[in-house]
């Protein structure tokens, strides 16, 4: 039995049409034609979305501007959500660091939530992840990452910037 679906403050799309504007990205490489399209009024409309997909088994890919290429922002059969009309990563405009603090801790939060639902975080971000995370991130794949950098960069003169290893 189809999961019902939550009710949701924006609107859930299943028209070929707004499925069809979304089987591209930047690249114009990959074309995957979802099953739907999400337009989120809110942060707990995108959770409760991948919660709803998750249940029924399927995927859930964010859509920004759609930058990214071959086929990342796609999903083939599953919900892609178009996140450009919501502001979560939120960067600071002035020098203060009070203020600057205060936006890493509300993007950890909604990192945190979209995490709790299923979702995950795609470096790189306005939210610093620890060396943890990164491992969570990558999976059964981050021994065969951490060996091949010992390998290929002895003296970590790349990707100084982050504590992925």
């Amino acid at each position: 039995m189809e999961p019902q679906i939550p009710p949701l403050d924006g609107e859930l799309r299943f028209d070929e049409v707004t499925r069809q504007e979304r089987t591209h990205d930047f690249g114009h490489i990959v074309h995957q034609l979802p099953d739907g399209v999400r337009l989120p009024g809110s942060a707990d409309d995108v959770a409760k979305t991948i919660q709803w997909t998750a249940q029924r088994g399927s995927t859930f890919a964010p859509q920004g501007q759609r930058h990214s290429t071959f086929g990342r922002s796609q999903t083939r059969g599953g919900i892609v959500a178009d996140l450009s009309m919501l502001n979560f990563v939120r960067m600071p405009t002035t020098g203060d660091t009070d203020d600057a603090n205060r936006l890493v801790e509300t993007n950890e939060a909604v990192y945190r939530r979209v995490k709790a639902a299923g979702g995950t975080l795609y470096p790189v971000s306005a939210l610093p992840l620890s060396k943890d995370e990164w491992r969570d991130h990558f999976g059964s794949a981050y021994g065969q990452l951490d060996a091949a950098k010992r390998q290929y960069d002895p003296n970590k003169i790349l990707t100084p910037g982050y504590p992925i290893f």
